[in-house]
């Protein structure tokens, strides 16, 4: 089978479309902030150094204890709806931390960003459900390349 036609195999499922749509937007307006994330808690907010790192740590750290919760909501109530909250929190994080006036008011926006990331197995219990069987692996290689351009 050739890449074109595997492509076109993957990206005909409506699901594939908005979800890889959706993550690639998501993905070009939050690498326009992020990059320069610690340059603004130092510079603007004056942070120091020591509480940056431990801001970054929670940040990344918090997401890993939301998962498993996520993917038992998502079975519970339904991935669509788990997706639907957890991008409205996805939307929010970001404006709680564009009017943070110190880094004390950050946290919030990271524990909210954090709480978001539940829809992460939802998210991908759909985008799996809707490959197709036969060729889950190179749909979802396929899939991921091109969510990963932004």
């Amino acid at each position: 089978m050739h890449v074109a036609s595997i492509l076109r195999q993957v990206f005909s499922n409506r699901n594939i479309i908005t979800l890889s749509s959706t993550n690639m937007l998501y993905h070009i307006f939050n690498s326009l902030w992020e990059l320069w994330w610690s340059l603004y808690l130092f510079e603007v907010l004056k942070t120091p150094i020591t509480i940056i790192g431990l801001l970054a740590t929670i940040q990344n750290t918090s997401r890993i204890l939301f998962q498993l919760p996520g993917g038992i909501i998502a079975d519970r109530i339904g991935r669509k709806k788990v997706i639907v909250f957890g991008t409205g929190l996805r939307v929010l994080a970001p404006i709680l931390l564009l009017f943070a006036k110190s880094w004390v008011w950050v946290i919030p926006g990271i524990v909210i960003n954090s709480v978001a990331s539940l829809y992460g197995p939802a998210f991908n219990a759909i985008i799996a459900e809707s490959l197709p069987s036969e060729r889950r692996g190179t749909a979802f290689g396929a899939y991921r390349a091109l969510t990963s351009i932004p």
